[in-house]
């Protein structure tokens, strides 16, 4: 079983790797051709979909 200690670690990873996606899709919204360029290849529609995927809330 899964202890205490490395759930929080679980749930820590996964929430900073979900900050960073809807922070990276959420800049390649408004400043598309930096983020392209950076990502090598995040265009802005693609951008739109993951950040709606991930963040249905906007």
């Amino acid at each position: 079983m899964v202890g205490e200690r490395s759930l929080k670690r679980i749930v820590h990873i996964s929430l900073g790797v979900l900050s960073i996606l809807v922070i990276i899709s959420g800049l390649g919204i408004a400043y598309y051709q930096t983020v392209t360029f950076l990502t090598l290849g995040l265009d802005k529609t693609l951008a739109f979909k993951v950040h709606t995927f991930i963040f249905p809330f906007s």
